[in-house]
């Protein structure tokens, strides 16, 4: 049965920011500058005062160090807990709904099938009625043959689209589950023990090419596909794990980023350029009004990645 787990919160986004604010000022964590919704510090965690290494986003709590040697990273009750040692809970009321989004993204899928049994009761037949089953995806211009390729299936008991995870080996290791309509809670749903942290959504397919652009999630990723780029990889999250990073630094010379247009996707795109000094890096922004890569046309998706801006590292 899938099972929503207790969400534990912020208030609104200014009450949000005052609670960050009193938080690293009881910590006595002075905050060094501000870019854009990310608070900088000196991490916490580890003895550095030459760097602000440490990010938090003032909209949703979220917050990261960029130390390869740190990495520690989590949102604000556990920031709270360690650096206070307090127990934070706020009443469902003041949940704010990025904040929550972003948790529910963590939700998990509890079954005693196997991930292959799934999958199997999942299939839609794309050559009947079944297919009008997609039609959330279709409604957001995926194609059928994309649809496909990525083996995207229907839960019918669970009332949404069933996308699967390969690992680098082509093992099926987990399925991805996604709302159909914006009523649904929580948007994403993973299958029981997802590896999230240890894979890159079709890097599978996107491992035979040198160069590979990043984006967040797996209906980015598809889009990216569809519009003519196969060589696309997803983190299925905006952090990025050392695993990961691993796996983008064994298997490509060139990199191209596609963040999503929030801090957090910002954050994914710092993460990503600070751990790959020598290699070639580019940053492809979606335009103004656009949230992520899934969100724009194909032709859209070829014109930021023709323009896009090389890092040069000083």
């Amino acid at each position: 049965m899938f099972l929503k787990r207790n969400c534990l919160s912020i208030m609104s986004t200014q009450s949000f920011e005052s609670t960050i604010r009193d938080t690293l000022h009881r910590a006595a964590v002075s905050i060094i500058n501000e870019v854009g919704s990310e608070f900088l510090t000196y991490c916490p965690f580890h003895q550095n005062t030459n760097t602000p290494s440490f990010s938090i986003n003032k909209n949703n709590g979220l917050w990261q160090c960029f130390n390869p040697d740190c990495e520690k990273k989590g949102g604000i009750r556990l920031l709270r807990k360690l650096l206070l040692n307090e127990e934070t809970r706020f009443s469902k009321d003041e949940i704010s709904d990025e904040f929550l989004e972003a948790i529910l993204k963590d939700d998990v899928v509890e079954s005693d099938e196997n991930i292959e049994e799934i999958v199997d009761g999942c299939f839609v037949d794309y050559d009947s009625d079944e297919i009008d089953l997609l039609k959330s995806l279709d409604d957001r211009g995926f194609s059928r043959e994309t649809m496909q390729y990525f083996e995207v299936g229907f839960s019918r008991h669970r009332d949404r689209v069933v996308i699967p995870a390969r690992d680098q080996f082509f093992n099926l290791v987990g399925v991805i589950g996604r709302a159909i309509d914006a009523d649904q809670m929580p948007k994403y749903l993973y299958s029981a023990g997802f590896p999230k942290s240890k894979i890159l959504f079709n890097l599978n397919n996107a491992k035979k090419y040198s160069e590979v652009i990043v984006v967040e999630g797996s209906l980015d990723a598809m889009k990216v596909h569809q519009a003519g780029f196969s060589n696309v990889v997803a983190t299925l999250g905006a952090i990025v794990t050392k695993n990961q990073q691993t796996l983008l630094s064994k298997h490509f010379d060139r990199i191209v980023i596609i963040p999503d247009n929030d801090g957090a996707g910002f954050a994914m795109r710092d993460a990503i350029i600070a751990s790959n000094r020598g290699k070639e890096v580019f940053v492809a922004e979606c335009p103004e009004g656009f949230k992520d890569a899934g969100d724009l046309t194909a032709s859209q998706i070829a014109n930021i990645i023709n323009n896009k801006i090389n890092i040069i590292f000083s």
